[in-house]
């Protein structure tokens, strides 16, 4: 059975450089896998982020948008990604790198061969897969999630902060 993927594009102030990533990616998927979504997670983008992206998922019925509100992280907005993605396997770039096409066409075939050779009994991906260079690698299982990643298994342990009206009062207070 073919696994599905999901290419989670986590992105804030990135109109300049959305749309020629995600036709990127476009032409790439369709050959790996017929089961694929690019995911892209806006993280309170003040440009004309939010407007490409959606223009991006009403051209192509394999692109999703997910919009927070606010800037928080990179992290929150990958989390936020990971629980709304449809794929069992989620790749994303490393933050700080550029997105490489050629490392997910890689690694999708290092699963794809390792799925062939039958050594895929419990559809675990190996650590040669997860610890790709510029590449996060992350594997669905039900809700849990097989990572390599400490800062997203931090993340996942820790409830989510409530925010604190009173700094936010006095920072405005202050103007800052």
């Amino acid at each position: 059975m073919e696994r599905s993927l999901t290419v989670l594009l986590p992105i804030h102030d990135a109109a300049k450089t959305l749309s020629s990533t995600v036709q990127q990616l476009l032409d790439v998927l369709p050959e790996l896998t017929r089961q694929f979504e690019v995911l892209i997670v806006d993280d309170g983008s003040t440009e004309a982020t939010t407007e490409a992206a959606h223009d991006l998922s009403r051209d192509f019925p394999q692109v999703r948008v997910v919009r927070q509100g606010s800037l928080t992280s990179r992290e929150a907005a990958i989390r936020t990604g990971l629980a709304r993605s449809n794929g069992e396997v989620v790749m994303l770039g490393e933050d700080g790198s550029p997105f490489r096409i050629d490392e997910i066409q890689r690694v999708w075939r290092s699963i794809q061969k390792q799925e062939m050779s039958g050594a895929s009994a419990s559809r675990r991906l190996p650590a040669s897969v997860t610890q790709s260079k510029g590449l996060r690698v992350i594997q669905k299982q039900g809700q849990a999630l097989a990572t390599n990643d400490a800062r997203l298994d931090e993340h996942e342990a820790s409830p989510p902060k409530r925010p604190n009206y009173l700094r936010r009062l006095r920072d405005f207070a202050w103007g800052e």
